[in-house]
């Protein structure tokens, strides 16, 4: 039994789609609070505290802002090229009974994760990431699913774990046009 099996290539462009769409929005929301929070010791006069709520929040936006960006997109693309001599993956993907089956074509790798493994999921314009328990990306390819199967897809996987997250685009409304920058989080 396999289910919404995609297939499809994991190169720069989709890189970076993850890296700017993978940051979840409590560590976004993380770094504001330590900004805020600096600010305001500084303001009642505690400016240790308010440098060490700076630091963190200086940190976390750098993790976020270089050091995810950089690992997400330079180290795969070197990985890529140094392991194999490519600039993508192809990767097929698929659901069964116990899990996701992913096989990478391009170095015949296979996994296997089982649906409580996986702990989020979120969506840029070209694919679903899965994102494991050890901050791996799984990607599902949108292209060859339809909107209604997405919408299934993200059923189903909820009914198989009620523990994943699930950050969706907007939906097309009636003109046609999307709006990208908002999420759906159910």
């Amino acid at each position: 039994m396999e289910l919404f099996k995609t297939t499809g290539v994991l190169d720069e462009p989709i890189l970076r789609e993850v890296a700017k769409r993978g940051i979840p929005k409590s560590e976004k929301w993380a770094a504001i609070i330590c900004f805020t929070g600096s600010f305001a010791l500084s303001a009642a006069r505690y400016p240790a505290l308010a440098a060490v709520f700076f630091s963190v929040g200086l940190f976390l936006v750098l993790w976020q802002y270089v050091l995810f960006r950089w690992i997400t997109v330079k180290r795969n693309l070197r990985d890529m090229q140094d392991f194999n001599g490519v600039m993508g993956y192809q990767y097929t993907t698929w659901f069964d009974e116990n899990g996701l089956a992913v096989i990478n074509q391009t170095n015949h790798g296979e996994g296997k994760f089982k649906y409580a493994y996986l702990k989020r999921i979120f969506e840029t314009e070209h694919i679903l990431a899965l994102q494991t328990k050890r901050n791996q990306f799984v990607p599902i390819f949108k292209n060859e699913l339809s909107l209604e199967e997405l919408d299934e897809l993200t059923v189903f996987l909820k009914s198989r774990n009620k523990k994943i997250k699930i950050c969706r685009l907007k939906k097309q409304n009636n003109k046609g046009t999307t709006e990208n920058e908002k999420e759906e989080v159910f």
